[in-house]
């Protein structure tokens, strides 16, 4: 990299920027490699912290990430594609229900105004059985029936997340009581 020399006597024009009775010097960005030149030609006003690393706004372009983390706080993803790796959904729960006695019972208990969502699903049971997952009564099933052989069982994920009615818990229904069922199930309420 190389400057320029002044001699005394020599004129050279320098951009200032006067503030009062003060001249503050204008510089030009330059992001180029070391002997290369690359004029900066975006808008610093929408950065912020860059030593930290928090960018608060892009117009188009990309970002790209080696290490750290990144946090969407709020707002809204307009475009594009999110790969959800790692991320939780800020209501998430995950119950396991055990039980040798009782032919129905509340997974997740309503949310006043919220539907509970189903993301994941472990079924067991000990019996021969039919089973329902129900939206709040046994009369609105979410599944079933669904009908295991003795020592049967399932494990469902679910791209498109089946929900309870708005407000309404999320239960289930065996046909047998007395039978041995497990019901492992993972989630979120929006």
């Amino acid at each position: 990299m190389s400057g320029i020399t002044l001699n005394e006597g020599t004129q050279s024009n320098i951009a200032t920027d006067k503030i009062g009775s003060v001249n503050y010097q204008v510089i030009k960005l330059d992001v180029g490699a070391a002997g290369a030149s690359s004029p900066f030609t975006g808008t610093l006003k929408e950065l912020t912290n860059i030593v930290g690393g928090t960018v608060t706004k892009v117009n188009g372009g990309s970002i790209v990430v080696t290490t750290g983390t990144v946090v969407f706080s709020s707002g809204t993803i307009a475009a594009g594609t999110v790969q959800p790796y790692g991320l939780r959904h800020a209501n998430y729960f995950a119950t396991i229900i055990n039980t040798t006695s009782n032919n129905f019972g509340t997974i997740k208990p309503a949310v006043a105004g919220s539907a509970i969502y189903v993301t994941d699903m472990i079924i067991s049971v000990g019996s021969a059985t039919n089973l329902e997952i129900d939206s709040g009564t046994t009369t609105t099933p979410i599944f079933g029936s669904l009908y295991f052989n003795a020592q049967g069982g399932m494990i469902a994920n679910f791209t498109n997340p089946p929900s309870t009615a708005s407000g309404s818990a999320l239960t289930y229904k065996q046909s047998t009581s007395g039978g041995p069922l497990s019901i492992t199930v993972m989630g979120y309420v929006q």
